[in-house]
């Protein structure tokens, strides 16, 4: 059965949720937790998130017996994870937020902090490895939400560390690409590359076409936005490098608008290297490629203007069909303008035949 902890959220590029599917074994680890966490509703006061403070919260964790909690909790809420050694989780969050940020959590953050890291460390003491990364990703979303983006990534490498250890690929493709985001929207861009590396990586590893997709399209944006920065540093040969790299990504994505600007990204950066004959290929590359983007924007334009017409002629409105009909030979009329133009400018003998017996030639576009 699909199990889903936590709804969508809508953080940096969008961070992806865990969606796992459960064993019996699973269930029953679930089943313990679900009547762990219904105790603490039923002890806790109603007006328990008003009450709620950093010295509460961690005095509670303690009393409660969850240390290994209140030693997330501390080092979540507290400039000293600067000196805490050997955490890797701590040392990218410090990383991340660049060694400041504001230590203070909402009434509505401490709660769920407190729920979710005793729910996390209950599942260790069960054994429940994809229970304890659902409860560090519902804390990683909810802050990446909140634009916390030092505390998202303290939990995001949790969840790296975990599903790594575990050898859990799913989980760590999913670390990966969210961790990834959170590196990239603070502009850590060598860290966003090497993560969405890993997550390259290991989705061809597993064959997984959805997040080998997914990764090389981060891939592309990083690698072009690492390039600029590098060439704004004068490191033009280590940008080269990455150029390279990425229009060979960029390549696989049968995405044909972000592989032209890739090349175009190299050929510019090639032509002030002085490498006129290579940045002429990839100038030749760049126009190639627009016009399939174009093409390719245009048949897709053509699709819908047909279904906006065949709704039309159903609903028998007579403004919005020739409304759908105009924008239908509009749409049609740009996919043939290309192969028109390239007769006209190339084709002199099926010009002429279709201007003296107006022979088609629609056939050779």
């Amino acid at each position: 059965m699909a199990h889903k902890q936590h709804p969508p959220c809508a953080g940096p590029g969008a961070p992806h949720s865990f969606e796992v599917d459960m064993s019996e074994a699973d269930a029953e680890v679930a089943a313990v937790l679900a009547t762990h966490q219904r105790q603490q509703l039923q002890e806790a006061p109603s007006n328990d998130h008003e009450q709620l403070t950093r010295e509460s919260v961690a005095i509670a964790l303690l009393a409660e017996g969850h240390p290994q909690a209140f030693v997330d909790f501390f080092r979540l809420t507290h400039q000293t994870v600067t000196t805490v050694a050997g955490d890797e989780s701590a040392q990218v969050a410090v990383a991340v937020r660049g060694g400041s940020s504001s230590n203070s959590l909402t009434s509505e953050g401490l709660a769920l902090v407190k729920e979710q890291l005793v729910h996390a460390h209950t599942a260790v003491r069960l054994g429940a490895m994809v229970q304890t990364c659902n409860a560090y990703d519902i804390l990683a979303n909810y802050f990446a939400n909140t634009n916390d983006m030092g505390r998202a990534a303290f939990f995001y490498q949790k969840c790296l560390q975990l599903a790594a250890d575990h050898g859990w690929a799913e989980g760590e493709m999913h670390a990966n690409l969210n961790l990834g985001l959170v590196h990239e929207h603070v502009g850590r861009l060598e860290a966003a590359q090497s993560c969405h590396e890993r997550h390259l990586a290991i989705s061809q590893l597993q064959h997984s076409e959805a997040d080998a997709g997914r990764a090389r399209a981060n891939l592309v944006k990083v690698y072009a936005l690492r390039a600029s920065e590098l060439e704004r540093q004068g490191e033009v040969d280590t940008a080269l490098h990455i150029l390279h790299r990425c229009v060979a990504v960029a390549e696989q994505t049968q995405d044909w608008g972000a592989t032209a600007q890739a090349h175009l990204q190299l050929g510019l950066a090639q032509q002030q290297q002085g490498e006129a004959r290579a940045a002429v290929q990839c100038l030749e590359r760049y126009l190639e490629l627009s016009r399939q983007a174009g093409s390719q924007q245009y048949e897709e334009a053509v699709m819908y203007f047909e279904k906006q017409f065949e709704v039309a002629r159903l609903l028998d409105n007579h403004r919005l069909l020739s409304s759908a009909r105009v924008n239908l030979g509009a749409a049609r009329a740009a996919c043939k303008l290309a192969g028109y133009t390239q007769v006209v400018n190339s084709d002199l003998i099926s010009l002429l035949a279709w201007k003296n017996v107006r022979m088609p030639f629609d056939h050779e576009l």
